[in-house]
């Protein structure tokens, strides 16, 4: 009875222990809730009402439930945690939002995720973002963000993505970008960054994807970056990276994309190219100083989809073998001294018959000779784009060129062709650009080319045609273009540069054109057919942007008013720009460039300008 009476107590003790300890816990709890009501909700709420303040009052109402009276987790693009129901993610991205970002934003500690991308906000990067030591997802990429790259952002040490493209930073790289040691993806494209890559890029050895590409970067790529193996992208393009070829990505085997184009970059390829980067899907090197010769090897490489290695100084022959590469889809090896002048050097375009997938061949400006072989005419019905201009190309046009339905671009001009203009170009619908001048070509010009209602650019000029020109092609071909048409190219010029389409647009067809595709928009929806580079680019805050564009536009619709008679003089055309142009002259960028380029265009090559 003793001992049983003992265990009775024992149990009644440990009850009562068990008691208390969970009172405890429920009063911890609710001292705990209360803390994080009073201090951590209220903090991410007073955040991101501070954030929506600094937000320009026209989009504010995108965030309308941003508000006291809602749920601080039922916000608009806001995510909580389950447990602790602190912010941890902010998607902002696409809302077109203003203003900047206010430095309130560093007290949302929980934060893993914040996206502010394809946005308007200017000024610079808060450097309390380098408060958010939970970050993992970091994107501001497509806004007017300027000055450096906060020092404070590389104590975010949790990134394992950093999108900063397409803003205006500017200044150098910071070493401390090597802290970042679990990035997985760096994006810094498009800016203005200067100075050299430092070396510490190679701590990052988890990275996977590097973007530099539009930049004003200079210098030697780095030894370092041999140790970044895990990479399977690269983009180093338009900068101004120097030096032999970077011979560090022999070392990746898992590398898709390489793109080091339009640098100053010299050097040969390597033979065994091919077989040290058997999972290249990508690769551009154009516009640099390499030379030697094309590295056949290419063609064991059974992913290759885009090849472009234009403008260097390669030569020798283009390997027949290219013809295995079933998935290529883009061949660019124009401005080389690829070919011997002779017959033989377009046997390549024979093999290529066996890739289906092919969307553009650019072998311009090289020396490749011999007849046009006939076999063009079995390339792939998807091909768009087929350029062999300022060549040694002899023979005639296949009568059966009307095969290839899906040109959209043709270019043979400046070579030797003779023979007649085929009537099956007709069958082309979707042609909109035929430059065929400079050659040695006879005969009538076929009515048949009338029927190509997307024809915008016809070029025929220094050959031997005769005959009458088909009443439906308004402009002189061979002679003097016509002063109406060439305001009437101007202004399509001026239509195309500032909505970034050209008149043979896979969404244009019947009656619907460029010209009423611009004419419908003007002058309320005017930025929803701008082409997106000229309002995220080289503008400032609080440039008119809308009152720009529509005044260029309606300058570009007046040039192409139906009836000649009707159109603006070249001298009017001119006179409306610059007046444009000084009404916002302290606030111009890559709205004057583009005007510039576009009428220097006109100016300097006149008898090229021929066009509906």
């Amino acid at each position: 009875d003793f001992l049983d009476s003992k265990s009775l107590d024992d149990k009644k003790k440990e009850n009562n222990i068990k008691v208390r300890s969970m009172r405890l816990f429920l009063l911890v709890s609710f001292i705990v809730f209360v803390y994080l009501e009073t201090y951590g909700f209220s903090d991410d709420r007073q955040a991101l009402l501070q954030l929506r303040s600094q937000v320009s009052e026209k989009k504010r109402v995108v965030l309308s439930s941003w508000n006291n009276s809602v749920p601080l987790c039922n916000w608009d693009k806001v995510r909580c945690g389950l447990k602790h129901k602190r912010v941890t993610g902010l998607n902002l991205g696409g809302l077109q939002l203003g203003g900047v970002i206010s430095p309130y934003i560093g007290n949302l500690s929980f934060l893993i995720s914040l996206n502010l991308s394809d946005n308007s906000f200017g000024g610079t990067i808060p450097h309390e973002v380098g408060s958010l030591l939970r970050l993992r997802y970091l994107s501001m990429s497509l806004n007017f963000l300027e000055g450096e790259l906060p020092s404070g952002l590389f104590n975010c040490t949790r990134l394992l993505k950093l999108s900063l493209h397409s803003n205006h930073f500017v200044q150098y790289i910071p070493s401390e970008l090597g802290s970042l040691k679990k990035l997985l993806v760096l994006n810094l494209g498009k800016n203005n960054l200067k100075g050299k890559l430092p070396a510490s890029i190679g701590n990052l050895t988890s990275l996977k994807s590097l973007s530099l590409g539009y930049n004003d970067m200079q210098g030697e790529i780095p030894d370092d970056i041999a140790r970044l193996t895990q990479m399977a992208g690269i983009s180093l393009s338009n900068n101004y990276f120097s030096g032999n070829f970077p011979f560090h990505v022999y070392n990746w085997p898992s590398l898709e994309v390489l793109s080091i184009s339009s640098n100053r970059l010299y050097g040969s390829l390597r033979p065994d190219l091919g077989n040290l980067l058997p999972k290249i899907r990508t690769l551009f090197l154009g516009s640099n100083y390499f030379t030697g010769v094309i590295p056949t090897t290419l063609t064991n490489i059974s992913n290759l989809q885009a090849l472009g290695i234009e403008n260097n100084k390669l030569r020798g022959s283009i390997p027949w073998s290219f013809g295995k590469v079933q998935n290529l889809q883009i061949m660019a090896l124009n401005g080389n001294s690829l070919g011997s002048y002779s017959s033989g050097d377009l046997e390549f375009l024979d093999a290529l018959t066996n890739c289906t997938q092919l969307v553009r061949i650019n072998v311009a400006r090289n020396r490749l000779g011999g007849p046009l072989p006939t076999s063009i005419t079995n390339l792939s019905r998807d091909l768009s784009d087929l350029q062999l201009g300022k060549n040694f190309i002899s023979g005639s046009i296949p009568h059966d060129i009307g095969n290839l339905i899906g040109l959209q671009s043709i270019g043979l001009q400046e070579n030797m062709l003779t023979g007649l203009l085929p009537a099956s170009l007709g069958k082309l619908s979707g042609l909109g650009e035929l430059y065929l001048y400079s050659n040695r070509m006879s005969g009538h010009i076929p009515s048949s080319i009338a029927n190509i209602t997307m024809l915008a650019e016809l070029y025929l000029s220094n050959n031997s045609f005769d005959g009458m020109v088909p009443s439906s092609l308004e402009y002189g071909m061979g002679g003097q273009p016509s002063i109406h048409g060439d305001v009437y190219s101007f202004g399509v010029l001026l239509l195309e540069v500032f909505t970034g389409k050209r008149p043979t647009n896979e969404l244009f067809g019947g009656n619907f054109t460029l010209l009423s595709y611009t004419k419908s928009a003007l002058p309320e929806r005017v930025l929803d057919i701008a082409d997106k580079s000229i309002c995220h680019k080289g503008l400032r805050v609080g440039f008119p942007i809308s009152e720009c564009l529509t005044l260029v536009l309606d300058v570009g619709l007046r040039c192409c008013e139906e009836s000649p008679s009707n159109r603006l003089a070249m001298s009017e055309a001119v006179k409306e720009l610059i007046s444009i142009i000084s009404r916002v002259n302290h606030l111009v960028f890559d709205c004057w460039r583009h005007i510039q380029a576009s009428f220097e265009r006109v100016i300097k090559e006149p008898h090229l300008v021929i066009r509906r």
